[in-house]
């Protein structure tokens, strides 16, 4: 006779986040990550968790947990709008999630965010547009800047915005196809600058407190730019342990209009709801 394997188990329990789908854990500490902590001590998930866990005695071993979130149960969420005038218009979607996978329930709705908004890469300006070439600049570096990034001309008191249409990096020329340069003075005077952001992410716990999470994406300046995979916000947010975040494709508007605001206080998700579980085996 063999004997079972303890060191593998599943369980089905009540959890604090709620997922269509079970994960694996090889410790209570990336539980507690994917599944929250214990909010309600008349549920015993958390108390099979740890106990499945002592019982290894420092062995190793996996659990497959499922937090089901019920029949009915709704993802919160939130829409950022960009800086379209005179209506603004949504451009990102953030969304309670681990890893691009849906949560659903109310404990999404003690996720939050905030937004910074800054340069991405920032350079030189080796000649400005001039005469009849005011699509056109060439910096002193290029290596950041990819087709479709907002491109900032910035000095004292003065900015514009460009789309990037197109960058050689042999002659580190960059160009445009909206609005001619419009701006005055001489190269020293200006900063090139890739628009970008930086997503903050916040956990609420049940008794009040605001804490960042997820600090190493929050480091992170990400674009809108899908052709720059490497910084695009949506990869990068793959490995959110909290936030799925979309990008939207409203109507086409300038460059200096398409990134949203920033954001200095927390802005929570909404509208998250707990699903009906069932209490027997007729449901």
């Amino acid at each position: 006779v063999t004997a079972a394997d303890f060191s593998q188990a599943g369980m089905i329990a009540h959890c604090e986040r709620k997922f269509k789908k079970a994960f694996t854990v090889t410790k209570t500490s990336d539980a507690a990550i994917i599944f929250g902590n214990q909010t309600d001590p008349s549920k015993y998930g958390w108390d099979a968790i740890n106990g499945f866990f002592a019982n290894l005695r420092g062995k190793e071993g996996s659990l497959s947990i499922v937090s089901p979130p019920g029949s009915g149960a709704v993802q919160a969420s939130a829409t950022v709008n960009n800086q379209e005038t005179p209506t603004p218009a949504g451009i990102l979607t953030i969304a309670a999630g681990y890893k691009e996978e849906p949560e659903y329930g109310i404990a999404g709705n003690r996720t939050g965010y905030t937004i910074e908004s800054g340069a991405a890469f920032s350079t030189g300006v080796t000649t400005l547009p001039s005469g009849t070439a005011l699509k056109t600049i060439v910096l002193q570096s290029v290596v950041g800047i990819r087709v479709g990034d907002v491109l900032v001309l910035s000095k004292t008191g003065y900015s514009e915005s460009h789309f990037v249409a197109t960058v050689d990096e042999g002659t580190k020329t960059v160009t445009w196809t909206d609005a001619d340069y419009a701006g005055t003075g001489v190269e020293a005077d200006f900063t090139a600058s890739v628009l970008g952001l930086k997503i903050h992410t916040w956990r609420k716990s049940t008794k009040g407190v605001v804490t960042e999470v997820d600090v190493s994406l929050g480091k992170k300046w990400v674009t809108l730019n899908s052709a720059d995979q490497e910084r695009y916000i949506s990869t990068v947010f793959k490995q959110s342990n909290y936030l799925i975040v979309t990008v939207l494709t409203p109507a086409a508007t300038t460059a200096d209009k398409t990134y949203p605001a920033a954001v200095s206080t927390v802005a929570f998700l909404a509208s998250g709801a707990d699903g009906t579980l069932p209490v027997s085996a007729a449901d």
